[in-house]
């Protein structure tokens, strides 16, 4: 009972030092990770080869190809290559699809294994055969085939489980390396498709805006694959044991962390679109309520802000909802930029002018270089290379797009170092 104990600890030692071991990226990663798994069975089941075998076709003829044989001798060995038909060894192949593990105490006359009697056991001295299908949403893929070199051996239900087990471990590994390539695909499709797209752009008429293009784009060639993508990935996520797999539960983390940032720009983008064709509807606006609703929507980011919102300001006619996202823009903005000050302060308010009332937005943050001037409006551009500012370029591009089509202008004026003020103004 101690021997079988500690064959059981000794296991569960070394799968958990398999489960924390870095899987790096691409197939050189997934290699590694199987030949992991077949020094681990070499050990614990006390055996000189295990490998690993995935199910293949030649010439419409099922077969296995070995992609990892590990051979425990002075030096630890892996090769891979060889490939088994299943008209060689029917009895094994059919064997595989049905029993659960083929433990063969006897390899030369089990009825699985005896077919590779003359060809291969006895060259290779070995006696015993230990063989667990490697299985994916119960469909068998491939086998671990763990063979004893010497006589016959006897094997306990511990080896079993145990063979069992570790095969299970390559399955997983095997399934994170499919889903890996699903995404790397599903990439390069995204990638082939933005290739198309900048290609059908220059093609079209000039009477449509390239605007226009982008809304087609965004919305059916670039915001479902992402969705799609999302989605698997959070399936996946879902899937996997956080601690049994801390590394591949990163990963995916990651992953979806890009996926929801791809998909914001996106819907940024899609806003971007309707700021250029939507209809307007014109009705009075609470200057003030529109300030402090954009606001509101920061929360807890303006806690240690000085926020000033002068108490009398006029109305304002209007689209109502154009005029929001356009106000959201500008204080996000102004949130973002002045967030690294000691003392971040905003202050809004409005004045008249003598062509009409301005309403002001100013804040204390870093500011920008006054000749970048209307580029800022420009979709895309950013003039800060700050790693910690989010944001995506299209905010002001949205705000002044919204802006002109309702006959308001927008103006920016700025220092560095001093902050930025943003003024909206409504010709009499």
């Amino acid at each position: 009972m101690s021997d079988q104990l500690n064959l059981l600890h000794k296991f569960q030692v070394r799968m958990a030092e398999l489960s924390r071991t870095q899987w790096r990226a691409g197939a050189e990663g997934f290699l590694d990770a199987v030949h992991q798994a077949t020094e681990t069975a070499c050990e614990i089941l006390n055996v000189k080869r295990s490998s690993v075998w995935l199910y293949e076709t030649q010439d419409g003829v099922p077969c296995i190809r070995c992609i990892d044989l590990c051979c425990d001798g002075e030096v630890i060995s892996h090769n891979q290559g060889t490939v088994i038909t299943s008209t060689e060894v029917p009895r094994y192949f059919a064997a595989l699809m049905k029993e659960h593990i083929i433990a063969a105490d006897d390899a030369t006359t089990h009825n699985a294994t005896s077919e590779f009697s003359e060809w291969y056991l006895k060259p290779n001295n070995i006696g015993a055969l230990l063989d667990a299908p490697v299985r994916i949403q119960g469909k068998a893929v491939g086998v671990l085939c763990n063979e004893h070199v010497g006589g016959k051996r006897e094997w306990t239900v511990e080896e079993k489980v145990i063979a069992g087990a570790i095969a299970d471990h390559v399955s997983l590994t095997l399934e994170l390396q499919n889903h890996k390539q699903t995404s790397e695909k599903l990439e390069q499709h995204q990638k082939h498709l933005s290739s198309l797209i900048s290609e059908q752009t220059k093609e079209l008429q000039e009477s449509i805006t390239q605007l226009a293009a982008f809304n087609y784009t965004v919305s059916h060639d670039l915001l479902h694959p992402l969705r799609v993508l999302e989605s698997k990935l959070q399936l996946l996520r879902n899937s996997i044991d956080g601690e049994a797999n801390e590394e591949a539960s990163h990963f995916l983390d990651g992953s979806l962390d890009t996926a929801g940032r791809m998909a914001r720009l996106i819907d940024n983008l899609l806003l971007f679109s309707r700021s250029t064709h939507s209809d307007i509807m014109y009705t009075e606006i609470d200057m003030i309520q529109c300030f402090q609703d954009a606001l509101d929507r920061q929360g807890d980011r303006i806690n240690n802000y000085t926020v000033t919102i002068e108490p009398v300001m006029p109305t304002l006619i209007a689209d109502p909802d154009m005029l929001q996202a356009a106000v959201n823009n500008i204080v996000d903005n102004a949130v973002k930029f002045s967030a690294s000050v000691d003392t971040p302060t905003i202050t809004i308010g409005s004045e008249k002018s003598g062509t009409g009332v301005r309403w002001f937005v100013r804040d204390n943050g870093i500011g920008f270089d006054p000749a970048f001037g209307e580029m800022v409006f420009d979709p895309f551009k950013k003039f800060h290379r700050v790693d910690s500012l989010e944001g995506n370029g299209l905010g002001l591009t949205i705000a002044k797009n919204m802006c002109s089509r309702m006959n308001i202008t927008i103006d920016i004026q700025s220092v560095p170092g001093k902050g930025t003020t943003v003024v909206l103004h409504r010709r009499v």
